[in-house]
């Protein structure tokens, strides 16, 4: 009906007009103001703000939890010595190529202060990776050789090359290990992680993974690319007010080796994603099964050759991880998880419609009234207190939103420098260097651009048929779980084939 009365009384409007700048004016402002008037628009402005100063609030309860574990850090030393001995542990690397930070993070892994045996496996698909000669000349070097292991996998067939390069270190470690750490190779790790993830089991009976979370650092020539990159993580940084969570990073990831059996059953019938799979599983034992202790942050450094292209496909890769699935409960989970994603992202849509669509209309409306027709400026006002509750929220709600959403995501990371710095000050070459490579304003605008193409690229690759390339290989998904693995080099394939067999002698079985 209000509709119908402003649609009314703009015809009115415009056949009293005695000039055509006064129609002008009307059907302007009636074209700019009346849809965007409804109460549809008004509700989705309205959700909008409410989750970003939910995020807001998330964030800020982070940075309390941040920053009080940081001081805690700060006063504590943790020595090798340290306590009673920990169980025997074994560190599985896959690697794939070097790149600029590769060497330092594996020396630093290597050189970790651990109070038990321990032995470290770097796992690749081939000799003829790049990484296999530096690798094997790191493992020979003293005094740590006879703990470092260089492996070769071959290429695997009905999952990712990743999963089967864990596995395959799985078989290959000590008889005694009673504690697998799963790592990256573009993480820094400092000393003390190791020997801190194994106290977690001590202290947790109930556990049954202990997962880090990543914290890139961004150089000092970054492109907008690798802040796109940062956003996604920042995202899953809301979640980390407890620290049992649904959710893990496979970059760091602790278990007991007594519960690898199902679980690796599990990666190699299908599995895409090691984390979202390990994840599912550990949600089936019950709460408090999946930890994410507050001071575990790994610190990174993004690469600055990264390319809008690159961004694409690392966030194609994301959503198609979550729609692949190794049993009903990880279906579950994984939906959830993009259906979170997806409710961090709408709201952007709606501050990107307020700011770049019904404030420049709002705006043009008046300036036309005051300039054409001042006189029926007041008499035009067609939407009423619907409308100027409207316009409040574009004006005041949404700048306020997003301005409480900034500072909390500026606080956050440093709440998290925080923590890497002291978990960092060890011994280990820093990695954490404060705010001084930070660009806070590209930080800004990727937030808004991440969250603006985040819902375009998932209807994409939900629309798209299940087959992504992934570090050169495509991987083909029927039902959830990897049906084919298709690899442009079947020479490289044969040669690592044979490497493979040679060292299966020496296994250990699952």
């Amino acid at each position: 009906a209000g509709a119908r009365v402003a649609k009314r009384s703009c015809a009115a409007a415009m056949s009293e007009a005695s000039s055509s700048q006064e129609a002008l004016a009307a059907a302007l402002w009636y074209s700019g103001s009346s849809p965007l008037c409804s109460a549809p628009a008004v509700a989705t402005l309205l959700l909008g703000i409410a989750v970003l100063l939910v995020i807001s609030t998330l964030y800020s309860l982070v940075i309390i939890q941040k920053r009080r574990i940081a001081a805690c850090l700060m006063r504590e030393t943790l020595q090798e010595n340290d306590g009673p001995a920990s169980p025997p542990l074994t560190v599985i690397m896959p690697v794939k190529g070097v790149h600029a930070c590769s060497d330092t993070n594996w020396r630093a892994l290597v050189s970790s202060v651990y109070s038990g045996p321990v032995e470290y496996i770097f796992v690749v698909e081939s000799t003829e990776d790049d990484a296999y000669g530096p690798l094997t000349k790191l493992a020979a070097e003293p005094p740590v050789e006879a703990h470092i292991k260089v492996l070769v996998a071959g290429f695997s067939t009905s999952c990712t090359q990743k999963i089967f390069n864990l596995v395959h270190g799985i078989r290959h470690r000590a008889a005694n290990t009673e504690l697998v750490l799963f790592v990256d190779d573009d993480v820094h790790y400092p000393k003390t992680v190791a020997q801190r993830m194994s106290r977690e089991f001590a202290v947790r009976p109930n556990v049954f993974a202990v997962s880090g979370l990543p914290f890139e650092e961004p150089n000092e020539d970054a492109s907008l690319a690798c802040y796109l990159k940062m956003i996604y993580y920042y995202w899953s940084y809301a979640i980390l007010f407890r620290e049992e969570v649904t959710t893990l990073w496979g970059g760091c990831l602790m278990l007991r080796a007594s519960s690898l059996d199902d679980l690796t059953r599990r990666w190699l019938d299908g599995g895409y994603s090691d984390d979202m799979i390990t994840a599912g599983y550990a949600l089936e034992k019950g709460p408090g099964a999946l930890v994410m202790p507050h001071w575990l942050v790994l610190p990174a450094r993004g690469s600055s050759s990264w390319t809008l292209g690159n961004y694409l496909s690392f966030a194609r890769r994301q959503v198609f991880a979550a729609l692949t699935s190794a049993t009903p409960s990880d279906r579950a989970n994984n939906r959830r998880l993009l259906a979170a994603g997806l409710v961090c992202s709408l709201p952007m849509w709606a501050v990107a419609l307020a700011w770049f669509i019904e404030l420049p209309l709002l705006l043009l409306d008046a300036a036309l009234l005051e300039m054409y027709a001042p006189e029926r400026a007041r008499a035009l006002e067609l939407g009423g207190a619907e409308c100027s509750f409207k316009a409040y929220l574009v004006i005041i709600g949404v700048p306020t939103a997003v301005a409480a959403l900034a500072v909390t995501s500026a606080l956050l990371r440093r709440a998290l420098a925080r923590v890497a710095a002291a978990l960092e000050r060890d011994g280990n070459p820093p990695v954490v260097r404060g705010n001084k490579d930070f660009n806070f304003a590209l930080f800004s605008i990727a937030y808004g651009i991440a969250a603006l193409l985040w819902p375009i690229i998932s209807i994409f690759v939900f629309l798209s048929p299940r087959r992504i390339t992934w570090s050169g290989t495509e991987y083909v998904i029927r039902n959830g779980r990897v049906q084919s693995v298709r690899r442009p080099n079947p020479t490289a394939a044969k040669r690592s084939r044979k490497a493979h067999t040679e060292d299966q002698a020496n296994a250990t079985p699952v």
